[in-house]
């Protein structure tokens, strides 16, 4: 039997606003419940009961008589509560249920009697007495059946169980033992259950007692029962506890002393709370407890033993030292700590207590004594206080009134009534003194008055405090306030005087009140700006006398020269005043005034100098502005200098050491205007010598280049236009020149726009005329972009020759529109094709004319597109296939040529032909099977559908189905196994496929009703279905744990549809995908190609593709970009908080491409989210600093206004400020010293090959916006858009992003070309071990390489000409007369374009097109067409080597050997080489392929020419060269990897970092950015290290290192310095690397900023590349030169230089000074007066060579400047750990010592011998 279901509470109650009823509505809502729960639980096991279910019984029929008697209870004394809420039915209910129950333990008894089952039947009595208690019916039938249980029982067993019950346990249990052994066996049972129930009252009873026991007061008699309880326990346990199983008993020792632990508790209490009275100064209260308690003092012993008593004698010793101890308090106390212990308050417990306790009686008496002795000892002693005591006093009195007893209020108001009277009569006083003081200008006295006012020691020279650490001890009192104000007027008065005397030229008077400036440094703990006024009289005074030596020291900021003659005039006189006051004051050096007359000619000499440096610096097309200024100033000081040179002549050879030499070659300012109209002149002949030719502007980049060239040499002569009035006018005309210019540049658009029309006009136009119409086009265009004449509309000309093209078009359309032929049409679709393929800007609206035609032809001869495919299929020009493949008129047919090129090899040939370490090809060809049946079936299905109903009805309803099977099989957990979806992927997959096939038919308008119109169906291919379930994870043997796969699919076969359709299963399946590839570019045409797929199944949102790098920036920042963050978090205080986004899916990671994990963009990469602060107060800051940057000092920064605005603007965070100021004052002192370039009004640095405006060295790049500013070569805007301070929020490493996918899986055409580094990665780091290797779609394939026959390594002197050879050889047919076409893979643009430029290209008949990364997309979209064009020759860079599809449309070169490619680098990774490769013989095509490499070039795989001799007498080139590049890669792969691994740690402190601020854990936050964004200490003494590098091609293993290793480096010489407790800012390091004069002037020198960060140095590195090195010796003396011109500014400690050259010889450096001619490097002298500079200025060069032919030169500049030399073996495996011990182990001598460097080899032991 159950109890029916009761309703909720919820139910039933209505909303009512009584508290009460709230209450009482909770209360019997949870007593119902629990009385509801028992009763079903007893119900439920009552009807099959069984003994050993007695406790769980017992339990819950005890548990609830208790509920249900809080219910009756409740009804009882509340039937309005019962009545309002409607629950007495419900009431009613629950006791006819126990009505119900009670029949049934009736009839239960009934049974036991008539079977005489005395065992059951006394269970179910004590049960009965249970519910007795709360219903009368059970009592009933418990007083019946225990009248017949009794009656049953012998008289023995009845006086052994009434002995029991009266707790008469001795009697009981002799009567036991007198039991035989029958009538044991028969009423034992009995008895135990009668000791159980006595048992288990006693323990209710005890523990009800005590929980009701009252913390405020103790019963007595309620206590005595519980120890009377307690002691009948003890004979039950000794005599019956054996009866029970260990379990009862153990329950019941369990219970007895949880009762126990409650009545400690609640003795405790009371305890505690007579503690707490004593505490709150409750004295009677806590003597009313312990009496209560102290008269328990016999009982509780007997329950705990002694232990609660001596806490409570502890207690009460501590409430009988109460008087005295509070009376001593108050004794000890001060007047203002009674607001700890109030007076009044203890007074009135002391009074109440001594009432009834004696011991209080005198401590009242006692208390008031106290107060009147403070108030005596106050008034005693108040005259000899200060005015500050006295006011403190007069506050503490004030401040106590409150708690005073009333008589003593009136006494402490009294008294401070008279203390403030003494304060006025002493204030008086005192300010007469004063002022009779400050009359005397008496300072001295009035600093004395001043320290004692404030009570603080005797002022002496010695003895200063600082204001800060004063103002904040003590408050101002007035009279220090007063004395103040007098000094200050002093200072002032003494100011005014000075100055006045100074404007009226009395020199005299100034410095007879000069005495004052002796307290300098003193009064400002007294007046905090003394030292400001001071040092305006200072300054007023030094004005005298250096105004005059200033004139000529510093000549250099005078606008004007006449002062300068009447500036020696009074140099004496200041001079005769300084020394008298020196010796007077006994002041030395006050004004700091010591130079000489030598230095102020030497000042005039570098201005004369300075000022014709800065013209060349400046003269056009530099910055005219600039240069107008300079030569305003020489010819202002023309006659100056004219006569400074004179005096020169006469006087500097007897008395001066002066440069003479030097100056007398400087030209005056009429020799610069001769120069400076001779360089117009050259720009108004250039101009008018202007003839754009073809030749010079048929390539995009030369044509760019000769637009820019237009508009540089405009923009000079513009710049003339400031520089008019230095012109000569006999010379040159500026506005002639000026004009001619402009009128050379319209004849000549004028020439391009007349040759391009009439070439337009002609009726026939040639292949060679297109060309020319494209060049003249694309020079208008160009032109139009670069060129910016005022005045010269470009527009019109260009929008007259597209609106020529245009009608050309039109025309032909018009043609084929009324041919009759298909000839004729298929010629006019030809023409209009080449017209559309030569104008790439215009291809969009040319191509739709063409389908405008296409269009009407469909509906005007209700023809198929068979009709003229044939003859544009074999047009010769091949222009008819670009037709067919570019025009959807054609989609059809080609989509069948594509079917009957991928589908002619089937599922037998790709399962014969896969490859894989794990395959079972029987279940991928039953997957493969499932899927074309299921395909069938669907095609059969909406094929007829979209038949009748058309397409869109179709694709509605398959989507309905993919909806239902996708969600039927969804993942359900956040890391499902992918596996486990196999079984339904094939039904899946050909839903997505039959997708597909439905949204082109609606994509291309296509009929399928229509009888003429072929609609060709496109569907994956049999090796892609197999790529999709292998990466799926079908086909494997067994169960594999491994679920990350690769699967090789080659070039150009299909990667793009095969991603596509397993992204969308996947999206589909519940996963996030992100797709990964090398090239933006080709992502976004990917992504763009299935979102109309992605859009249908309405799964965008779940599907990425991007670059690597930019999909781990992404993921990095998937929960809010963390630069924006962090500024949040700075601006405001405030972390972004748990990310609350949608429920995140699982996540797959598809690589397009594997080997682009392994490039120095994404493996081993570092993102370094920069966070930039701006702020006008920031601009301030920074503004303020730029203004002292010579001599710019921490404390002052730090006084400054700008900086306390800056600080209170992000408060919490003014550490960063603090750490940027400390970094600003680094930089701000040695920004010059590296390396930058302006550019495009930026600050720029070189980036491989170029320049980038995108790299930050820290406030180094601030202070260059602000010098090049000054200098007019940054404009405002530029300058305030980088002014921010820049935090750092991070270092996350790339190689640890893919490690948050669940998945990665991919398809590559490269897998089989991984190295074993690579192979090694991909399984163990990225847990990728599955692989698969796919057939080609086309068969095998048809390339030519006889890789040692094809390929050729030359010398500088014959590369070229072999490359030329080679596109000779090539371009050339297999049939005679025919051509192919030829495609150069060049390293990089500079290396193509010097190829070119030197090549014999330009004079061929070859098309040739040079292809770099700067192309536009439409010109690169065109040039990528025309490079399979017969007899194209294409130049490219290396990024066209990979996903660009060179598809070949022309019949003549697929018969003719197809297309051939010819790299001339070798590449660092096969995989490259393979993608180059696979530029040629596409999809089944023919081609072939060759290399030409440089030997010099081959240097850093440590190739020598022995070696490269070696491999061409062996036939082994190629193998060769491969061997040694897998060495290379083998040393430059174990530096990466522990690159890697030191990027780790740094990874997962960033990534904590994000957990910080999601998690709102600001201090740990704060102290994350706090430890990132360190500044450099100031002034600690740093160690300098300058490293020099050798750069060359031949340093590559060095160069590589070198990156590596930065890091650990610095962590290891940290580490150090850290364990020797020397501040790690102790040290800071440059980079400089060199190469040799043959390179470029900014390649032959670059250099970083200093630092002691190791991200700054990987940032530079980052941007260097080890190349060059072409002639044997190099530039070592320009890095020593570099040296040199540091240490003019900076203190450098040492150099260490590593290289494998010597330096240029005398003879090849006189040859190189005559060639190069850069101003840049134009004092650069022959190394050895390098190196004697520097043995000068004994900086030690530690020089380390790599191969021994410089070790002798290497030796001797290491011993000449007391350094050290040896041998690096830097190309060993060991290579990266030796540089970083050596550059380490230098730094640490330096800046640490050798007991650092002793430490170092004891924490980094040698791995290497």
């Amino acid at each position: 039997m159950e109890c029916r279901a009761i309703p909720e509470l919820s139910e039933i109650l209505e909303p009512f606003s009584s508290n009460i009823f709230s209450i009482l509505s909770q209360f019997y809502n949870k007593n119902l419940f629990s009385s509801k729960k028992c009763f079903d639980i007893i119900t439920k096991n009552i009807s099959d009961y069984r003994p050993w279910d007695i406790t769980l019984i017992k339990k819950n029929s005890y548990q609830f008589s208790l509920s249900f008697k809080e219910i009756l209870l409740l009804n009882t004394k509340s039937q309005s509560f019962f009545k309002f809420l409607k629950y007495q039915p419900h009431f009613d209910h629950f006791t006819n249920e126990l009505n119900n129950l009670c029949a049934i333990f009736n009839e239960k008894l009934r049974i036991c009697v008539d079977k005489n089952e005395l065992k059951k039947m006394s269970l179910l009595l004590a049960i009965v007495n249970d519910f007795a208690k709360v219903n009368d019916n059970f009592v009933t039938i418990s007083i019946d059946y225990g009248k017949i249980q009794n009656s049953k029982q012998d008289q023995t067993c009845q006086n052994i169980i009434e002995s029991i019950e009266s707790y008469n346990f001795e009697r009981a249990i002799q009567l036991i033992r007198m039991l035989d052994e029958g009538a044991y066996n028969q009423n034992i049972d009995i008895i135990k259950e009668k000791v159980y129930c006595q048992i288990e009252n006693l323990l209710k009873d005890l523990k009800e007692s005590a929980l009701n026991i009252n913390n405020s007061k103790l019963d007595h008699a309620q206590i005595s029962a519980m120890c009377s309880n307690f002691q009948k326990l003890a004979p039950l346990k000794n005599n019956f506890y054996s009866f029970f199983d260990r379990e009862v008993v153990q329950l019941f020792s369990e219970q007895e002393e949880n009762i126990r632990k409650i009545f400690m508790d609640k003795i405790m209490e009371f305890l505690y709370a007579i503690e707490s009275a004593i505490t709150s100064h409750k004295y009677y209260e806590a003597e009313v407890k312990m009496k209560n308690i102290q008269d328990l003092k016999s009982d509780i012993p007997k329950i705990f033993g002694w232990g609660i008593q001596d806490h409570l004698s502890k207690v009460q010793k501590k409430l009988d030292d109460m008087p005295r101890s509070i009376v001593n308090l108050m004794r000890s106390c001060k007047i203002n700590d009674f607001k700890d212990c109030n007076p009044r308050l203890i007074l009135q417990e002391f009074e109440n207590a001594s009432n009834d306790f004696p011991k209080y009686k005198d401590s009242p008496n006692q208390v008031k004594n106290i107060i009147h002795e403070k108030f005596d000892s106050i008034r005693r002693t108040i005259f000899t206080k200060s005015f500050w005591e006295k006011k403190s006093i007069i506050n503490d009195l004030s401040s106590i009134l409150e708690l005073l007893p009333s008589d003593f209020k009136n006494l402490a108001n009294i008294l401070i009534d008279d203390i403030k009277k003494n304060y006025k009569e002493q204030k008086k006083y005192t300010m007469e003194k004063i002022n009779i003081l400050a009359k005397e200008q008496n300072i001295t006295e009035l600093c004395a008055m001043y320290l004692k006012s404030v009570n603080k020691p005797q002022l002496t020279n010695n003895n200063y405090w600082q204001r800060t650490d004063y103002s904040q001890q003590i408050n101002l009192s007035w009279e220090a306030n007063y004395i103040e104000k007098c000094l200050r007027d002093i200072l002032i008065n003494l100011k005014e005087q000075i100055c006045l005397a100074i404007d009226k030229g009395e020199w005299d008077k100034a410095f007879k009140n000069a005495w004052v400036l002796e307290y300098k440094g003193k009064l400002n703990d007294i007046i905090s700006d003394s030292d400001w006024i001071l040092s305006e009289i200072e300054q007023s005074l030094k004005k005298i006398m250096e105004n005059a030596y200033n004139s000529l020291l510093n000549i250099d900021h005078k606008d004007e020269s006449t002062e300068c003659i009447e500036a020696l005039k009074c140099h004496t006189i200041f001079m005769d005043f300084k020394i008298k006051f020196e010796k007077e004051k006994g002041v030395s050096n006050i004004f700091n005034f010591n130079n000489t007359i030598e230095s102020m000619l030497v000042g005039i000499s570098d201005f004369y100098a300075n000022l014709n440096k800065s013209y060349l610096e400046f003269k056009p097309p530099k910055n005219a502005h600039s240069c107008n200024k300079i030569l305003n100033k020489l010819k202002e000081w023309d006659e100056f200098f004219r006569i400074f040179k004179e005096y020169l002549s006469q006087y500097q050879a007897h008395h001066f050491y002066i440069d003479y030499e030097r100056i007398k070659k400087l030209p005056r300012y009429f020799g610069l205007v001769e120069d400076l109209s001779e360089a117009l002149c050259q720009l108004g002949n250039y101009f008018a010598n202007l003839k754009i030719e073809n030749d010079e502007i048929k390539h995009q980049k030369l044509l760019e280049d000769c637009a820019n060239e237009i508009q540089d040499r405009l923009d000079q002569i513009k710049n003339f236009e400031d520089l008019k009035n230095h012109l000569n006018p006999h010379v040159v005309n500026f506005e002639k020149i000026e004009s001619g210019a402009i009128d050379s540049i319209s004849r000549e658009m004028n020439k391009i726009v007349e040759d391009a029309s009439h070439l337009i006009n002609k009726d026939e136009i040639w292949e060679e005329e297109f060309t020319k119409i494209r060049i003249y086009y694309n020079c208008l265009v160009m032109f139009e972009k670069n060129l910016k004449i005022k005045g010269f509309d470009w527009k019109k000309p260009l929008r007259g020759i597209e609106a020529k093209i245009f009608n050309k078009t039109v025309e032909l359309r018009e043609k084929a529109e009324n041919g009759a032929k298909v000839t004729e049409i298929v010629d006019s679709m030809i023409k209009m094709k080449n017209i559309s393929n030569n104008f790439p800007l215009l291809k969009e609206g040319l191509d739709r004319i063409m389908d405008e035609f296409l269009e009407t032809f469909r509906k005007k001869n209700k023809a198929k597109p068979v009709a003229i495919f044939e003859k544009l299929e074999k047009h010769p020009t091949g222009l008819g296939l670009y037709i067919i493949s570019e025009h959807k008129f054609f989609e059809g047919v080609m989509q069948r040529i594509w079917l009957n090129k991928t589908q002619r090899h089937g599922i037998a040939y790709a399962l014969d032909k896969i490859k894989s370490t794990n395959l079972n090809k029987r279940e991928l060809e039953d997957k493969h099977r499932d899927y074309t049946e299921h395909f069938s079936e669907l095609h059969r299905i909406y094929w007829s559908i979209a038949g009748d109903k058309g397409a869109d009805d179709a694709i509605s309803q398959i989507l309905s189905q993919i909806e239902i099977v996708s969600k039927n099989h969804a993942i359900t957990s956040s890391n499902p196994d992918i596996s486990l979806f196999k079984e339904f992927i094939p039904e899946l997959l050909a839903y997505i496929a039959m997708l597909w096939v439905l949204l082109n038919i609606k994509k291309y308008n296509q009929n399928i009703n229509d009888q003429d119109e072929e609609i060709t169906i496109v569907t994956p291919h049999a090796i892609q279905i197999l790529s999709i379930f292998r990466m799926i994870g079908i086909g494997y043997q067994g169960n594999t744990n491994n679920k990350n796969n690769l699967v090789q699919i080659l070039t150009g076969e299909g990667k793009s549809i095969t991603l596509a359709f397993l992204c969308s299963i996947l999206a589909l399946l519940g996963f996030s995908v992100n797709c990964a590839c090398y090239s933006e570019h080709l992502s976004n045409r990917d992504f763009q190609d299935f979102q109309p797929l992605y859009t249908a199944l309405n799964i965008c949102a779940y599907i990425k593709y991007g670059t690597f790098n930019k999909l781990c920036e992404d993921e990095i920042n998937s929960k809010g970009d963390i630069r924006a963050i962090v500024l949040d978090f700075i601006k405001f205080g405030r972390c972004p908080g748990s990310y609350s986004g949608a429920v995140e899916r699982p996540k797959i990671l598809l690589i397009d491409e594997v080997d682009v994990f392994f490039t120095k963009t994404f493996y081993g990469n570092i993102y370094r989210p920069l966070a930039k602060l701006k702020h006008d107060t920031i601009k301030k800051l920074t503004d303020y600093v730029w203004k002292i940057r010579k001599t710019p000092q921490l404390m002052e920064i730090w006084n400054a206004p700008e900086y306390r605005l800056c600080s209170q603007q992000f408060p919490g965070f003014e550490f960063i400020i603090e750490e940027a100021v400390k970094d600003m004052i680094n930089h701000v002192r040695q920004f010059e010293s590296h390396n930058y370039i302006v550019q495009h009004d930026k600050i720029c640095y070189k980036e491989n090959d170029g320049v980038s405006s995108n790299i930050v060295y820290g406030y180094n790049t601030l202070f260059a916006y602000y010098f090049e500013k000054e200098k007019g070569n940054i404009s405002q805007e530029s300058l305030e858009e980088n002014i921010f301070i820049g935090i750092r929020c991070g270092m996350f490493s790339f190689a640890e992003i893919p490690h948050k996918f669940n998945y990665i899986m991919g398809v590559t055409g490269t897998l089989e070309t991984l190295g074993d580094y690579e192979k090694n990665i991909i399984e163990n780091k990225y847990n990728i071990k599955l692989n698969t290797y796919m057939p080609s779609v086309f068969g095998e394939s048809n390339r030519r390489f006889r890789k040692n026959k094809d390929i050729y390594v030359e010398n500088k002197d014959d590369y070229s000409m072999k490359i030329m050879s080679e596109i000779n050889s090539k371009i050339e047919g297999i049939k005679a007369g025919c051509k192919r076409a030829v495609l150069v893979f060049f390293e990089d643009e500079k290396k193509l374009m010097d190829f070119y430029n030197i090549s014999d290209l330009k004079h061929t008949d070859y098309e040739i097109q040079l292809m770099t990364e700067s192309l536009s997309v439409n010109d690169r979209v065109f040039m990528i067409k025309k490079a399979t064009v017969p007899n194209t020759v294409s130049l490219l860079t290396r990024a066209y080597g990979r996903g660009t599809d060179f598809k070949c449309q022309n019949h003549e070169i697929e018969t003719n050997g197809g297309v051939h490619v010819i790299q001339v680098f070798f590449s660092e990774n096969i995989s490259e080489e393979a993608q180059m490769m696979g530029r040629s013989a596409r999809q089944g095509q023919d081609g072939s392929f060759s290399m030409v490499l440089l030997d010099s070039e081959l240097e850093k795989f440590l190739v020598s020419k022995n070696d490269i001799e070696n491999m061409k007498n062996n036939g082994t080139v190629y193998d060769g060269l491969n061997e040694k590049r897998n060495k290379y890669n083998q040393i430059k792969n174990n530096n990466e990897s522990d690159h890697v691994k030191e990027s780790k740690a740094l990874h997962d402190s960033s990534v904590e970092f994000q957990s910080f601020l999601q998690h709102n854990n600001i201090s740990r936050a704060k102290a994350f950015l706090d430890e990132l964004n360190k500044g450099l200490s100031i002034d600690i003494g740093t160690s300098k290290t300058i490293v020099l590098i050798d750069a060359t091609g031949s340093m590559s293993h060095l160069m590589q290192s070198a990156k590596n290793t930065v890091k650990a480096m610095f962590s290891r010489v940290c580490a150090v310095l850290s364990k020797k407790n020397i501040n790690q800012d102790c040290f800071q390091l440059q980079y400089c690397v060199y190469r040799n004069w043959c390179q470029s002037e900014d390649d032959v020198l670059q250099f970083s900023p200093w630092t002691n960060k190791s991200e700054v140095l990987e940032k530079f590195m980052e941007n260097v590349t080890a190349w060059g090195g072409e002639w044997e010796d190099e530039a070592v003396e320009v890095g020593l030169w570099h040296v040199n011109k540091v240490s003019q500014n900076d203190t450098i400690s040492q150099v260490i230089l590593i290289g494998d050259a010597p330096p240029n010889t005398s003879e090849e450096f006189r040859i190189i000074r005559g060639r190069r001619s850069w101003s840049k490097y134009s004092s650069v002298e022959y190394y050895e007066r390098e190196l004697t500079k520097i043995i000068s200025k004994e900086i030690p060069v530690n020089a380390f060579y790599v191969k021994n032919s410089p070790k002798t030169i290497f030796e001797q500049i290491s011993r000449l400047t007391k350094g050290q030399s040896g041998f690096l073996d830097i190309n060993s495996s060991s290579g990266a750990e030796r540089l970083t011990d050596l550059v380490s182990k230098e730094v640490l001598r330096k800046s640490a010592g050798e007991g650092a460097v002793k430490l170092y080899d004891e924490m980094y032991p040698r791995s290497y011998t």
